[in-house]
């Protein structure tokens, strides 16, 4: 399904952007150190359709790339934050002066664990 933001569904009046961005003949404004892209076509599900529909008619969005140009920055952040966590998660378990314990034994004290947690719910029911 391919959106296009009706005239209605944009803004009235244009905020003050910095030079960053340019206003094309079009009226749409880009950012001016985007390089140029090419169009694709992507198939949307009913519940991803009625979200672009519902932030395209908030008045946020000019049209239905600007919404997937922010989805996909969130998303790049997410990642980006995520690598981030789990980088300092490994370098913390490198740097841990503790012995590895043998997998033998964590799976010995995890089924134990397990084991006593089963039996207390059974006494509870």
């Amino acid at each position: 399904m391919r959106l296009r933001a009706t005239p209605e569904a944009r803004p009235k009046a244009r905020p003050a952007f910095s030079r960053r961005y340019v206003v094309l003949d079009s009226g749409v404004m880009k950012d001016r150190h985007m390089a140029p892209s090419k169009a694709i076509n992507i198939e949307l599900g009913a519940k991803q359709q009625a979200i672009l529909r519902r932030q395209l008619d908030s008045g946020r969005y000019e049209s239905a790339s600007d919404v997937m140009n922010d989805a996909l920055r969130l998303m790049s952040e997410r990642d980006a934050s995520f690598d981030e966590w789990l980088r300092e998660e490994v370098l913390a378990a490198i740097a841990d002066k503790r012995p590895p314990s043998p997998i033998d034994t964590v799976f010995k004290r995890v089924r134990a664990r397990i084991t006593r947690k089963v039996k207390a719910a059974k006494r509870v029911a």
